[in-house]
This record gives structure tokens, C-alpha cells and sequence, in this order.
């Protein structure tokens, strides 16, 4: 399967497991449907995408899971993740408020790296209400403060996700064109994102990336390949024209400046001859193979680049000119040694 295939189906069922499966029982479902995809179950490297974006999700959702299932007055963190925020009462003391408090700030950061939305709105929300429970403890300008943060930290992870499919794009590309500098730069950039931030960035996603860059590189090797096997064709059969056309060049000047009973003379005729014969052998046919040979060659590449299909037809153009200009040359050369014989003939 070649990479553009792979990738649209990855986007189809990644598209299905994050919006379409909004419980572990629509996800069950997903799962089954995927594992049933026939060329899922062809391509490991798009099964591997495909089991680390269900677990993720399912991830994502037994947090959400957990958090209804816990008690309101259970704290906002625990060992497993976020949990549901506690309610304010009146019988709180300004320092439970102030510690509450201080716990839905951590909590609220989980969430947007999480991108749990509803999560992070029940915290924020709840962080209203502590306000509002000891207006003396947390003052309304330290709450704006907050919402402020929680905003920019909303960009910045937007930008953050942003950056991050940008540059799994420059890794894989990194791989296929076999720049190792840009390749470990990008990398390192997103393994420090990952450090920072591993709920946005999580070690199954590098994991996948890392296994994608492999099968990038080997197909990488696998084009280069092709295209120097391309090139070597293209400069065989550029190499053979030009050959042709300088000993027909060769013969004309010498015709023009030799008797015909010369060494040099004869010599330079048998290359004009066989040059004759392989000119004429250049037929449609030939043509045709050659096309069908550099197509076979094409075919090959794992993504062809856009210029390739040019370079071909700008070289076949090529060849074309270079056939019928020695062509042209040969037919001035004959009618000019027929004019000849028939001089001799009249006298």
C-alpha cells in the first residue's frame, strides 16, 4: 500500500474513533469494524496507527468514565488521572478553599493537554464557585488571572498540535528524501514537546512515528534507487543519439573533403552505415518500448515527484528532435551523393 492510501485511510478511522465513538461501547464497536477492514489487516504499520489512536481514545474516555463515577466530594486529583471537581459548601475553610483551589489550577492544565474540553470547563466552572465561596481567600482578580492563563495555555496547545502535525510531516519527508540533519532536528523538537507535554504528545504516537520513519526511509532508498536507475537509462539512450549524430556528422565532412578510395574515407562510410541501420531500427516501435520502459520505471516510485513525469516527456521530446535531426541530416547527405552519381552518370 503507498503512503497516500495509507494516510487517507488512517484519516477516515481515526476520524470515526474520535468523533463517532463517544463511549467505550461505541468504541468496542469502532475497534471490530477496523479489525475487519481488509486493508487494515494488510498493512501492520496502519494497524499500529490505528491500535494506538483506540487506545488513546479509550484512554481519554475511561478518565471521563471515572470522573462521573466519582463522589463530588472526592479530590480533584488522584493517581489515575482527573477526577471530578469537589463542590464548594460553606462549612469549607478558607484554607480547604484556598487548597481546592490551588488543585483545579494543576487540574485545568490536565485537562487542555488532555484536549477535554468538558473537563476543562467543569474545572474552570468550579473554580467559579470556590471564588464565590471565599471571595476573601481568592480575590475575583486572581480568578480573571486565571481565566487568562487558561486561555493562553488553550492557544498555545492549539499551536502546540498545530506545530506537531507539521512536523510529523518534515520527519516523514526528512526520511524519504535521506536528510538525516533535518530528520533529527524535527525529531528532537518533537521528542521535547512529548517531554513537556506527554498527554498531548503521548509515547505511543512517537512510538508510531519512529516505525513510520523506518518504512519511510526504506522507501526513500527505494526511490532514489529508481531514479538513479531513470537516470542512467535516460543518459544510455542520450549517449547512443549523440553518437549517432556525430558519425553522421563525421561523414559528411569527410565526404565533402575526401576521395572516396581513402582509408579514412571507407572507415567513416561503415560508421555512417551502421549508423543508418540503427536509425533506421529507432522506429515507432522502438519509441513505444522506450515509453512503456521509463513508465515501468516511474511506477516504481512509492510517491512519484510531481517534476518526474515532466523530466520523462521533456527527455522523450528529446529523443524525438535528436532522431529527426540526424534523419534530416542522412536524407541531405543521400540526395546530395544521388546528385553526385547522376553528374557522373551525364558526363
Amino acid at each position: 500500500m503507498n503512503n497516500r492510501k495509507r494516510d487517507v485511510i488512517h484519516e477516515h478511522w481515526r476520524r470515526v474513533i474520535q468523533y463517532e465513538a463517544r463511549d467505550l461501547d461505541r468504541l468496542q464497536m469502532a475497534s471490530a469494524r477496523i479489525a475487519a477492514d481488509r486493508d487494515v489487516r494488510a498493512d501492520s504499520s496502519l494497524d499500529g496507527l490505528l491500535q494506538s489512536d483506540i487506545q488513546k481514545r479509550r484512554h481519554e474516555l475511561e478518565q471521563v468514565q471515572q470522573g462521573d463515577r466519582l463522589p463530588s466530594a472526592s479530590p480533584a486529583l488522584s493517581a489515575d488521572g482527573p477526577a471530578r471537581p469537589a463542590a464548594c459548601s460553606q462549612e469549607m475553610s478558607p484554607a480547604e478553599i484556598h487548597e481546592a483551589f490551588k488543585a483545579q489550577t494543576e487540574l485545568v492544565a490536565a485537562s487542555l493537554e488532555a484536549r477535554d474540553e468538558a473537563q476543562t470547563h467543569k474545572v474552570i466552572a468550579h473554580m467559579r464557585e470556590l471564588q464565590k465561596c471565599g471571595p476573601q481567600v481568592i480575590p475575583i482578580a486572581e480568578l480573571a488571572q486565571y481565566e487568562r492563563r487558561v486561555s493562553e495555555l488553550r492557544s498555545h496547545i492549539k499551536n502546540l498540535e498545530a506545530e506537531i502535525g507539521g512536523l510529523k510531516e518534515q520527519v516523514i519527508l526528512a526520511a524519504r528524501k535521506g536528510t538525516p540533519q533535518d530528520l533529527a532536528r524535527s525529531m528532537g523538537r518533537l521528542a521535547a514537546i512529548h517531554a513537556a507535554h506527554p498527554r498531548l504528545l503521548e509515547e505511543a504516537e512517537v512510538e508510531a512515528l519512529r516505525r513510520h520513519v523506518a518504512r519511510a526511509t526504506d522507501e526513500g532508498h527505494q526511490d532514489r534507487r529508481v531514479m538513479r536507475e531513470l537516470l542512467n537509462r535516460e543518459r544510455s539512450i542520450a549517449a547512443e543519439i549523440k553518437k549517432l549524430s556525430a558519425s553522421v556528422r563525421e561523414f559528411h565532412r569527410v565526404s565533402c573533403a575526401l576521395p572516396e578510395t581513402s582509408d579514412i574515407f571507407q572507415r567513416a562510410e561503415g560508421e555512417y552505415r551502421r549508423a543508418i541501420e540503427r536509425v533506421d531500427a529507432c522506429d515507432g516501435e522502438w519509441f513505444s518500448a522506450i515509453v512503456l520502459e521509463l513508465a515501468d520505471l516511474l511506477a516504481e516510485w512509492t510517491l512519484p515527484p510531481v517534476e518526474a513525469e515532466g523530466q520523462i516527456d521533456r527527455f522523450l521530446d528529446g529523443i524525438g528532435a535528436g532522431l529527426k535531426s540526424i534523419r534530416a541530416q542522412i536524407h541531405e547527405i543521400e540526395g546530395r551523393r544521388g546528385a553526385g552519381d547522376d553528374d557522373a552518370i551525364g558526363s
